[in-house]
């Protein structure tokens, strides 16, 4: 089974990180295929600038901010 894990904390050594590093390691060592997406690994900012909202519309100049991610 393919399965994506998204997770999102800002500290490496958390509780979260170590419930997170658990999952991962038992879903991969029972065969799924497991995609992986730390967040906080990637930079990812999740707030909306105002340049960014008045180009929102604008179809000609906007990429896809979500392809890396899909």
């Amino acid at each position: 089974m393919n399965i994506l894990v998204l997770y999102a904390h800002p500290v490496e050594t958390s509780f979260n990180a170590g419930l997170h590093k658990v999952i991962v390691e038992r879903l991969t060592a029972a065969g799924h295929a497991v995609d992986d997406c730390d967040l906080y690994a990637e930079n990812f900012d999740p707030r909306l600038t105002r340049a960014e909202l008045l180009g929102y519309h604008d179809e000609r100049g906007a990429g896809d901010p979500a392809a890396p991610y899909v």
